[in-house]
């Protein structure tokens, strides 16, 4: 009997074991990390200081570390005019706000063949020991301002944003906002540097805007937006017009609109048909909406005009 009640017991306490059942490790008995766990950590030890807090406790290793020069040259500038502008731009600022000092920590530069919406070229600095990344930047083609994108406070750090503001644009989407739904009011910066909003509604009646910027419609009606944005050192403002409507509304909208896109399609088809049918090819192709000239005759060139009298 006391070997049955053995048995039972072992097999009780294996299948704890087996179903992760089984109670706390005694005290003095301390309990062995997984691997995956002790490699994470073992990562953690070796990054460097501050390279999990700028890049958000994430660490970015250099995707070209091991890359041939053939590579390496087609997606990044190596040497040229360009390439020392843009290095002597960076090493040129204050190092409190680049974050960058080479005589306590030696870094290299990778800057971009391509620019970033025709307007910035981006630059990364890595740590020459470990290849992680150490701070990610944007620099305008002109020079005329430089913008750090890692960090706890990412934002402009030289110069001035007045051609970056040129390029911005405002978006309120929808136009029409059906009731039940959320509008989206943001701006469309170029490389999506940081920004700051204001959004008001002038009839909160109609429309009124949370904490989130997020337009919440209250009844139906048409109402104003007024946006104030700051994109680095420039402020600026604008307004767009919303429409509250229905869902069957909206359904009618879309439609009609879509009966005028099929209409205006057959119009053109119908009158390059015709062009074709006149002279073999249309002059100005099935897309121009405008005055056209009087096809040629048929046979032969056009006569020249008559003589004017005096």
């Amino acid at each position: 009997m006391d070997k049955i009640k053995s048995l039972l017991c072992t097999g009780f306490a294996v299948f704890c074991l087996g179903s992760g059942l089984a109670a706390a490790a005694p005290s003095g008995q301390a309990v062995q990390p997984s691997a995956a766990a002790a490699a994470a950590a073992s990562d953690a030890k070796a990054a460097p200081d501050g390279s999990q807090e700028r890049t958000g406790t994430k660490i970015i290793c250099d995707p070209l570390a091991d890359a041939d020069a053939k590579v390496l040259e087609k997606f990044c500038l190596v040497k040229g005019g360009t390439y020392n502008k843009m290095t002597a731009c960076l090493q040129g600022l204050d190092k409190s706000a680049t974050g960058l000092d080479a005589a306590s920590r030696p870094y290299y530069l990778r800057v971009d063949r391509e620019l970033t919406d025709k307007f910035f070229r981006r630059v990364r600095a890595y740590d020459e020991k470990t290849r992680t990344q150490i701070g990610e930047y944007y620099i305008a083609k002109d020079l005329s301002s430089v913008w750090r994108l890692d960090g706890k406070e990412p934002g402009m750090i030289a110069g001035s944003a007045d051609k970056v503001m040129k390029k911005t644009r405002l978006l309120v989407y929808p136009r029409y906002l059906q009731m039940g739904e959320k509008g989206v009011v943001r701006l469309h910066t170029p490389g999506e540097v940081p920004y700051t909003l204001k959004v008001k509604s002038l009839n909160e009646n109609v429309v009124s805007v949370n904490s989130s910027n997020q337009l919440i419609p209250e009844k139906l009606g048409r109402t104003d937006i007024l946006v104030e944005a700051q994109v680095g050192n420039v402020k600026d403002s604008g307004t767009a017009s919303i429409f509250v409507v229905t869902k069957e509304e909206l359904q009618q909208m879309a439609y009609r609109s879509y009966l005028r896109r099929l209409y205006l399609n057959e119009l053109v088809m119908l009158d390059d048909l015709y062009w074709r049918s006149w002279w073999g090819a249309p002059f100005y192709g099935p897309h121009y909406y405008g005055h056209r000239p009087p096809p040629p005759p048929r046979g032969g060139h056009r006569p020249p005009p008559p003589p004017r009298h005096r």
